[in-house]
């Protein structure tokens, strides 16, 4: 028979976060409720969806943006940089940035 170890004070550490990694979401909806609302608004009454974003905001953008797609709306996610360098008309459209 093995005697058991203690864990690792790094996987503790880990087990602690995951922990609470779930309140943190539900607060996080709860909290952003109100700004959620206006921005789906916004996007029902446009039709059309820019999210500008850098790094791995940027990533998630462009994984979304197929989502909003298949919904109906016209979507579109770019790096914040090439919209401030080649920037693209914004007026009619609701934008995010990230």
């Amino acid at each position: 028979m093995t005697a058991q170890r203690p864990r690792p004070s790094g996987l503790l550490a880990i087990d602690r976060e995951m922990a609470r990694q779930h309140e943190d979401a539900l607060a996080s909806f709860e909290g952003n409720r109100e700004a959620a609302a206006k921005i789906a608004g916004s996007i029902r009454n446009t039709g059309r969806l820019v999210l500008l974003g850098m790094g791995a905001s940027h990533a998630v953008a462009r994984a979304v943006e197929p989502l909003y797609r298949a919904h109906g709306i016209n979507a579109i996610a770019l790096p914040l940089s090439e919209q401030l360098g080649q920037p693209l008309p914004l007026a009619g459209k609701t934008l995010i940035v990230t």
